[in-house]
């Protein structure tokens, strides 16, 4: 009866904290698929009631965001590919 007690404890602390984790991401997604009329409701509701992609349009068409994206992939990949190749050397040493 313990063991099956702690194991419910356990399981309810572990679940706590992933749902700690996740709602905030999923949140965020939420939010990005709502219209702006609907992002400033009170009370706020979970799930759009309508789901639109304005912002993504706007973020890629009126601000230098593919810009700032294709710099962070170029310094990415280079220091990946600089990380790798210092790693392999060491590791061949040992």
């Amino acid at each position: 009866m313990i063991r099956l007690l702690k194991k419910i404890l356990f399981n309810l602390f572990v679940w706590s904290i992933i749902l700690a984790t996740v709602f905030p991401l999923f949140w965020m997604i939420v939010t990005s698929l709502k219209p702006q009329f609907e992002l400033f409701r009170r009370p706020p509701s979970l799930l759009p009631q309508q789901v639109t992609f304005e912002h993504y349009w706007r973020l890629l068409t009126e601000t230098p965001f593919p810009h700032y994206f294709l710099n962070s992939v170029i310094l990415s990949t280079a220091t990946t590919a600089l990380v790798i190749a210092v790693a392999t050397l060491g590791a061949y040493s040992l």
